[in-house]
């Protein structure tokens, strides 16, 4: 393509863009098809909501800033390396910058420009999209002019150059400049009437996580079962933007992040885990959802607690059997009975778990139905455990 350019009869800076040109237009295309493939397969499995239509426009503009810079880089350091080199070099710049989105430089990368959505309420204006549109458009015309400055040093090409370079600078100004709080507030809540199932309890999902209710009704199933008709137990389950807990209507709440997802809740290693260790803390610990814990409780080697345990020890040891029960205490789903007992257990506690785990049911019920109250509120022992 080099030597078949060279020898068309236009100027050099015509022949650079050409080339150019082809090639960003070859990757947007790219990026439209796995796009409109994304939209298809998100509108087969939900009716809620429509796309964030700004984070997407914000895509091919980057696409055709980095694949410019990237043809710059090239005409002024023409070697084989040059194209993967630049293109690491790029995929970390821009992976370093969104480490900085809580502070000034984060969207100044592409992957900086998803607001914090939910689907509970209404988005803030965007005030980033323009901004960052304007600034990639900048870094494309800056790289471009240095390819015809390069070519052909006039001062029509000089003054490309500067005035490209005011045009990236303005915007990246604002964008360093604009507090995330802002772009990330929460909007009005959102009106909506949420999908249920009924299982040992009912379950409720937001509907746009309708295709999700299955997987986290087996999930909440599972973990509530032993605490089916015990008083203070959750009498429902719902989604809501909140942490877990038990509110004092008997609503079992989860939260959106990290336990749910457009994944169906059991299919994929990690939503299962983490959604199981959520409820867990939240069916036996306080108002808060989650079980306390005492600095410096650990035994001599660091790695387990006093036999004794801290409050909320036989929380932990609850919650811990809660997810032994269900199965999934194994090498692939040991995470959640990790995390949900906090730790490595000491030998006191695993005995105290294998020990409620040997009970019979009409005995574990009985201590259940006894003792829920006081469990929840932090007031038992190891020693008070069956």
């Amino acid at each position: 393509m080099g030597d078949l350019l060279s020898t068309t009869s236009r100027p050099a800076v015509t022949r650079d863009f050409a080339l150019w040109a082809a090639t960003a237009a070859w990757c947007v295309l790219a990026y439209v098809v796995a796009a409109a493939c994304f939209f298809l397969l998100t509108r087969a499995n939900t009716d809620w909501g429509s796309p964030e239509w700004g984070s997407v426009a914000v895509g091919p503009v980057a696409i055709v800033a980095h694949s410019a810079l990237g043809f710059a880089a090239g005409r002024h350091l023409p070697s084989r390396f040059t194209a993967p080199l630049f293109a690491i070099a790029m995929y970390w710049v821009q992976g370093l910058a969104l480490f900085g989105l809580a502070s000034w430089t984060g969207y100044l990368s592409p992957l900086g420009s998803e607001i914090a959505s939910t689907v509970f309420y209404d988005e803030s204006p965007d005030t980033v999209v323009l901004p960052q549109i304007i600034w990639f458009l900048g870094l494309a015309a800056v790289a471009l002019s240095s390819v015809a400055v390069g070519r052909q040093r006039t001062t029509a090409s000089w003054i490309t150059l500067a005035v490209a370079a005011v045009v990236a600078v303005v915007p990246a100004v604002v964008l360093t400049r604009t507090p995330v709080e802002a772009v990330n507030a929460r909007g009005t809540p959102v009106p909506y009437e949420p999908a249920c199932e009924e299982g040992e309890i009912l379950v409720c999902v937001h509907p746009a996580y309708e295709m999700a209710l299955p997987g986290t009704m087996e999930v909440v199933d599972d973990l509530v079962a032993p605490l089916v008709d015990v008083p203070g137990a959750p009498s429902r389950a719902e989604q809501r933007p909140e942490d877990p807990r038990i509110r004092p209507d008997g609503t079992l709440v989860y939260s959106l992040y990290g336990a749910f997802h457009l994944l169906n809740a059991n299919t994929g290693y990690g939503f299962r885990d983490y959604m199981e260790q959520d409820l867990a803390h939240a069916l036996v610990a306080g108002p808060s959802g989650r079980i306390p814990w005492e600095a410096g409780a650990y035994g001599a080697g660091g790695s387990c607690r006093k036999p004794e345990g801290p409050r909320g020890e036989a929380q932990r040891v609850v919650a811990g059997w809660l997810i032994f029960r269900t199965g999934n205490y194994d090498s692939t789903h040991s995470m959640a009975f990790m995390e949900a007992t906090n730790g490595e257990l000491c030998p006191a506690s695993e005995d105290a778990i294998e020990r409620f785990d040997a009970l019979e049911a009409a005995e574990w019920q009985a201590w259940l139905r006894k003792n829920y109250a006081a469990l929840r509120a932090g007031e038992l022992t190891l020693e008070d455990l069956p």
